[in-house]
């Protein structure tokens, strides 16, 4: 049940950021929320690239074609994510 949870969270936090509608949701903010579940066991790296792939993979339902500046925040933020896995 938790493990759903923090699925979900950390697909919220991800389409939260690449809406970019709050301004709460920056890129550091995005990576701190998951960088956090990383750090705590909440969510594993691959955990967290998967949802990131599933959202591209559905372009139509996250709206990444109407809206390309979303697309381009999802790469910046996995590209940044990776970043800090490897560090």
């Amino acid at each position: 049940m938790m493990h759903d949870y923090y699925r979900r969270r950390a697909e919220g936090v991800i389409l939260e950021f690449i809406r970019g509608i709050k301004k709460r949701a920056s890129l550091n903010w995005a990576l701190g929320c998951l960088r956090e579940m990383l750090e705590h066991g909440m969510r594993s790296s691959s955990d967290v690239l998967e949802i990131m792939e599933e959202i591209e993979g559905n372009p139509s339902l996250y709206l990444l074609d109407r809206f390309p500046e979303r697309r381009e925040r999802l790469k910046m933020l996995k590209r940044e994510l990776k970043r800090i896995i490897k560090s």
